[in-house]
Parts: C-alpha cells; sequence; structure tokens
C-alpha cells in the first residue's frame, strides 16, 4: 500500500492546479493538498466552485498504468471513497451516488470533484461541503452538518478519512476488473429504471431512463422511443427516482 501524506495550507487558489504543479515536476502517489480556504476554485465544465471556510478543498494525483482502466472511470473510484467516507456520519440519511460524480443527500450536492489530465498523471479534485452549503444557481445543495453529520466533523478529520478511503478503492480498481468498480459504484447510484434528463453542451436536453453504465463508465439510458443511448458527458438531473 502506497504512503499517504496530507499536506495543507492556509490559502490557494485551487488544489488542483497546485497539484498539477506537483504532478510536473515528478510528485509520486499518495501526496494530497488540502486547503483551508480557496479563492479560485474550479469545477467541472468551466464552473467555479464555492469555497466557504470549513469546508473540504483537496487534490490527490493518481499515476496512469499502460494497463489501467479507462482513466475517465476514476471518477467512480472518487465517488465511492467519498460516499463510503461520508455514510458512516449519515445515519438514516444515506447519500446517493449520481452519474457522473455527484454525491446527493436527499436529492441535495454534497459533493464536487474534478479530474485533470496531465501526461501519465490524472489530478483528482475533491470538494465536500461539510460546514456550509453554498449557493449553486439551479441546484439544491446541502452540507455534511445540515444532513444530520456531528458538528464535530471538520475537514482535517474528513481528508484523512477520505485518504484512506480513495487508496483502498483504487487498489481494486487497478487489481481487479473494472466492472467490479462500476458494480459497486451502481449499488449505491440512482437505481436502473430511475427517469432522467440530461443536459449537453450545444445539444438539445435528452430524458429517458436509467440502465447502467457500460465498460468505460459511459450512460446509458433508453429514450421514449425505445433507442439506447449512450451518454459520454452531460449533467444529469433526477426526475423521478425509482424509489420514490
Amino acid at each position: 500500500m502506497l504512503k499517504t501524506r496530507i499536506e495543507t495550507v492556509q490559502l490557494t487558489a485551487s488544489t488542483n492546479a497546485d497539484m498539477l504543479e506537483h504532478a510536473r515536476a515528478g510528485a509520486a502517489e499518495g501526496l494530497w493538498i488540502r486547503a483551508e480556504r480557496q479563492n479560485a476554485g474550479r469545477g467541472r465544465l468551466g464552473r467555479t466552485w464555492e469555497s466557504p471556510v470549513g469546508n473540504l478543498f483537496a487534490s490527490t494525483l493518481v499515476r496512469l498504468r499502460a494497463d489501467d482502466p479507462p482513466a475517465s472511470t476514476l471518477a467512480f473510484v472518487t465517488a465511492l471513497a467519498v460516499y463510503d467516507t461520508v455514510a458512516p456520519y449519515l445515519t438514516g440519511n444515506p447519500p446517493q451516488l449520481k452519474w457522473p460524480n455527484d454525491v446527493l443527500v436527499g436529492g441535495k450536492k454534497l459533493c464536487g470533484m474534478l479530474l485533470e489530465r496531465c501526461e501519465d498523471a490524472v489530478i483528482v479534485g475533491i470538494g465536500i461541503n461539510i460546514a456550509a452549503a453554498p449557493d449553486i444557481p439551479g441546484r439544491e445543495v446541502t452540507c455534511l452538518h445540515d444532513a444530520g453529520a456531528p458538528k464535530s466533523l471538520d475537514a482535517t478529520i474528513v481528508v484523512g478519512e477520505l485518504a484512506e478511503k480513495f487508496q483502498h478503492i483504487y487498489a481494486e480498481w487497478r487489481d481487479k476488473p473494472i466492472s467490479y468498480t462500476l458494480d459497486k459504484w451502481q449499488d449505491k447510484a440512482h437505481k436502473t429504471g430511475t427517469e432522467i434528463k440530461i443536459s449537453r453542451e450545444g445539444a438539445n436536453h435528452l430524458t429517458g431512463t436509467f440502465i447502467g453504465i457500460d465498460v468505460n463508465g459511459s450512460l446509458k439510458i433508453r429514450t421514449e422511443s425505445g433507442a439506447v443511448q449512450v451518454i459520454h458527458a452531460g449533467d444529469v438531473e433526477i426526475v423521478r427516482n425509482i424509489e420514490e
């Protein structure tokens, strides 16, 4: 097992940007950077990630090998690590994973992730709302404290547990068939038959029912016409959860 090393800085623009610099300088796996504050946090699709004090902002990196699964499937590793970190603190209010990399509690967004590629390195950025739920236009957002976690839970505790969970699930991703990781993700995600809407940049919205993910982690839906479509990128909104 790799030795985990967590570095904490008081203020930075973006932990992902910092980790990119470390990756270019030859940093090895196992390094984590956590910031107490960010002033230029980044989210998916060029969005800004709000960074209230008390929340977690952290990044790590993976060095890809030739025989590794598709790099895009590291999103599922990350989501599972976050799920396994926060779930024990949310008894009676379990989280749910949503494709491609959201963690929801009560249908509200708890976590954001951003994966960026730099040659053989994938930078994995993770933001978890612990003490505050920032305003995100068009999204319902929550934080661990509001969702029932003890107020004593802080970013120092969370990042230590997250690094441990990530290391374990990442080892499974590398050593086992990729179907093992994807099946674990599916067990904790929106169920087959869930009605969803996908927003894609430069394309019309698409609605259908969730029927699974393929070996590359792409989303599969069945449209109203009965056709199966494979979605490689987009934002997913749950219209009707099959469990409701």
